[in-house]
């Protein structure tokens, strides 16, 4: 008999409307994700194809110099293709490329 009133009480209509109003209101304050938010908060976005000098010193590890190879480098071939494409430019390694990730950078081309 104990059985039979847990099985009542798991799937009533009653506990049916309060799951459905639990996850109403856990939706409402979840934060709205598409494809064009960052995926963490704090996530800096950079577009190594638009970005201005002083933009491009912000990276870690990039001065005025560096800056200046990437945007000599994109000027050059017409703009990245993909964001790897940067460490294809000189000073740029994966040291700094990991750092940048590290940072919460996102490193667009588009």
């Amino acid at each position: 008999d104990q059985f039979n009133n847990l099985w009542d009480n798991k799937y009533s209509p009653e506990r049916y409307q309060e799951l459905i109003s639990e996850a109403s209101i856990s939706s409402l304050l979840a934060p709205e994700t598409t494809k064009e938010t960052p995926a963490l908060l704090g996530s800096k976005v950079i577009n190594i194809n638009t970005a201005s000098l002083e933009e491009l010193d912000q990276l870690w590890g990039v001065g005025e110099k560096i800056a200046q190879n990437i945007i000599d480098y994109r000027e050059a071939r017409g703009g990245f293709k993909a964001p790897e494409d940067i460490k294809l430019v000189d000073g740029i390694d994966d040291k700094k490329w990991d750092k940048w990730k590290e940072e919460g950078w996102i490193i667009k081309t588009k």
